[in-house]
């Protein structure tokens, strides 16, 4: 990726505050405001374009060493994004104790310099920063060479040796286990899952000097967490599915009763929960991975900041959508709207505009629309679905195509046969437009039209929908090639047409003989 991209990346990776924290920040410097411009047109655009950058700014001073000032716009934002994530990231604040501590001690300042080393200390030990914690020591014991007085900190040079012993070990430990994580780490991104006993041999003799670790023993959150890890990827790559759930949740109960003393713990809860809950459902305990995502979306709620986010709303989208799938694959769609109702709700007076993640919020309001609509309830599924095609989002995507096929089958099932004619004919254009008008839409939106047009005729009808079905099953699917059939069970909605029952005793009834 090239200088040019990086910024791209960059500004498009802010957060709406961190955008707003950096143009505060620079403003008002006069020589920063054409960066400032800079920084509002990269913004806007889609993709980076540096020719219609230079043109748009042509005759700027600063366009004549464009490289130069798109290098200098990257440091503003770095060092904005420090000043930014100071006052909450741990490691930054024990930093900037410690160099204020340092710049004390050059100038001979050392009682001050002993509380600013001390404050740092103090936030090292709570949050178990071990690196950190050895400074604050090698600091106070610098200052032992000044014979200055440590006494009214009830410190001395004892003390001092006995606690630099204790973190050395615990740093020894942490380091261990963290080289062992990397390294596991690192061989499950090239072999994700095992394949050989070569593979298993290879993977056991990694974790070997820890896999008899008494972890009970050892006190340190911040190491726990580490083990979990191994041990996580390590039964997820020997395929222990059972082992992998229970490492899960005991990092994730790990992390809990840290209570916030990891760093990046708001990050890694929401993170490792999702872990948990995709253990599971890879396990089918479904009932537990409603508990689980239960609390995830609590999290979420509690912190409306956490809801916007991008990387958190993905965990809790993807992790729902997981659970909502198992009930619209087995047809169990009043039970999964029995789940899904009292975490909808939130999401229900919530605009498109405030998600960072449109995508995923998109994924919330399909999988909901489905759940309605496999359950008889068609008013509700077509308000849900309408949120889809009245958001502002590219044609393009997928679940977009997908709400105004559904749109179609709801108004059909709402008996509304004359709308269902006037709307096919454009529904085929704008799918073909965009690319989204496979064999299966094509058969289906075809069959559809005709069906709409002999709701009178009994015999005629139900040869349709015999013949619509039989030219759908011969499509071959693929994974690779989005079509409706991939996303929903037409088949079933068109056997509860044929058999005159409903789409849900439909899909009951093929999940049992699946499982039987």
């Amino acid at each position: 990726m090239n200088q040019s991209n990086k910024l791209f990346e960059l500004i498009h990776s802010l957060s709406k505050s961190e955008k707003r924290h950096f143009k505060l920040s620079y403003q008002n410097i006069s020589s920063n405001k054409n960066y400032i411009k800079l920084f509002d047109a990269i913004i806007q655009q889609t993709k980076f374009d540096d020719y219609a950058l230079k043109r748009k700014f042509e005759g700027e001073t600063f366009v004549k060493q464009f490289n130069v000032s798109k290098l200098y716009l990257y440091d503003l934002i770095t060092n904005s994004l420090v000043k930014y994530n100071e006052e909450k990231n741990i490691e930054l604040q024990c930093k900037t104790y410690l160099q204020k501590a340092i710049i004390l001690i050059d100038k001979t300042f050392y009682q001050q310099a002993v509380l600013q080393i001390l404050k740092a200390k103090k936030l090292a030990e709570e949050y178990e920063l071990y690196l950190e914690s050895y400074q604050c020591i090698n600091l106070l014991k610098r200052l032992f060479t000044t014979r200055i007085s440590l006494d009214k900190w009830n410190y001395d040079l004892i003390r001092l040796k006995e606690e630099e012993n204790s973190i050395l070990e615990k740093l020894r430990l942490y380091n261990l286990f963290n080289n062992i994580q990397a390294d596991t780490s690192n061989f499950l991104r090239h072999t994700p899952f095992i394949t050989s006993e070569v593979q298993k041999t290879a993977i056991n003799k990694i974790i070997q000097p820890i896999i008899n670790t008494d972890i009970n023993s050892i006190k340190s959150y911040s190491i726990k967490i580490v083990y979990y890890n191994i041990m996580v990827n390590y039964y997820h790559f020997i395929n222990d599915l059972g082992k992998t759930k229970q490492f899960t949740l005991l990092r994730y109960q790990c992390l809990k009763e840290a209570k916030y003393k990891i760093t990046d713990a708001k990050r890694k809860e929401t993170g490792y929960l999702a872990n948990h809950i995709h253990a599971c459902l890879n396990i089918q305990a479904y009932d537990e991975a409603k508990i689980w995502i239960d609390e995830l979306k609590q999290i979420l709620i509690r912190d409306k900041k956490l809801l916007f986010n991008t990387s958190y709303f993905k965990r809790f989208t993807v992790a729902y959508n997981m659970l909502i799938n198992y009930y619209i694959e087995t047809g169990k769609f009043k039970e999964g709207l029995q789940f899904s109702e009292p975490i909808i709700i939130n999401f229900d007076s919530i605009t498109l505009s405030s998600f960072d993640d449109k995508v995923h919020y998109i994924a919330i309001l399909h999988s909901t629309t489905m759940l309605y609509f496999g359950a008889n309830n068609l008013d509700k599924a077509l308000t849900w679905n309408n949120k889809i095609l009245n958001q502002n989002v590219k044609s393009t995507n997928t679940y977009y195509g997908l709400a105004q096929i559904l749109n179609i089958l709801i108004h059909f099932d709402l008996q509304n046969y004359r709308y269902v004619e006037q709307i096919i004919p454009s529904t085929q254009k704008a799918l073909r437009r965009n690319k989204l008008y496979t064999n299966a839409e094509k058969i289906l939106l075809s069959g559809l039209g005709k069906l709409a047009k002999n709701v009178q005729n009994p015999e005629k009808f139900k040869t349709i929908l015999k013949n619509t079905q039989k030219s759908l099953n011969e499509i071959e699917t693929h994974p690779l090639k989005l079509n409706l059939l991939l996303y929903y069970d037409i088949d079933a909605w068109l056997s509860s047409k044929i058999k005159k029952v409903s789409v849900e005793k439909i899909i009951q009834t093929k999940a049992k003989k699946k499982t039987a």
